[in-house]
């Protein structure tokens, strides 16, 4: 709603509770969330205080979480133009993400880096990493090109293996109804067959009796 103080309170009221019970899991996520919550509400400099706490104390922290919650320290120091203090967060990260395969982070933070370069004037060095930023965002596009059609060709392939399955259902139905009819035929014949006898045996009786 909104309402960040009220926000902000609550998220500490869950720190305190998870403090009490030694869940420093849980502690690390409500600092994250107030952090979080303060870059959302647009007060930079009070969420850069509570990211670089954050950064300090992640030792039973997920590194998932770690690792946005750098990148939002890193982002945060581009909007409030400490350009240096950007570069000094997000560089690292940069390289690190690109070695533990971490694509998305990677782009997130070489596109800080970059930025912050550009705004010092430092233009082949914000072209260095403007070119990397772009070719891990084409990279993940392409797999996610490739994704969706492998996704699609499954999609046609099961669409096609009903479709034969149908087609075969209503073979067999057709070709039971057939066999249906063949019997009723060929019992519909002897009947008459048997009655024609039974008739013409009759008639020759009647006709010994006369």
């Amino acid at each position: 709603a909104r309402n960040v103080d009220s926000a902000i309170f609550y998220y500490k009221k869950s720190k305190e509770l998870s403090a009490g019970i030694g869940d420093v899991a849980k502690v690390f996520v409500a600092d994250y969330n107030i952090a979080n919550t303060l870059s959302n509400a647009g007060r930079f400099n009070e969420s850069i205080l509570q990211f670089r706490e954050l950064t300090k104390n992640k030792a039973a922290a997920p590194p998932s979480m770690v690792n946005i919650a750098t990148s939002l320290l890193a982002k945060n120091y581009l909007r409030t133009n400490q350009y240096d203090s950007a570069i000094k967060v997000a560089k690292p990260l940069y390289y690190q993400s690109l070695k533990k395969g971490g694509k998305q982070l990677a782009i997130n933070s070489s596109e800080i880096v970059w930025q912050a370069y550009q705004k010092k004037i430092k233009y082949d060095s914000a072209f260095h990493y403007l070119l990397f930023h772009f070719s891990l965002k084409d990279s993940v596009y392409s797999q996610e090109n490739q994704r969706k059609l492998s996704s699609l060709y499954a999609e046609m392939a099961t669409l096609e293996r009903q479709k034969e399955r149908h087609i075969l259902e209503k073979e067999k139905i057709l070709q039971q109804t057939k066999n249906k009819n063949l019997l009723i035929i060929i019992a519909a014949g002897v009947s008459l067959f048997v009655f024609i006898i039974l008739s013409s045996i009759l008639a020759f009786r009647n006709r010994e009796k006369k």
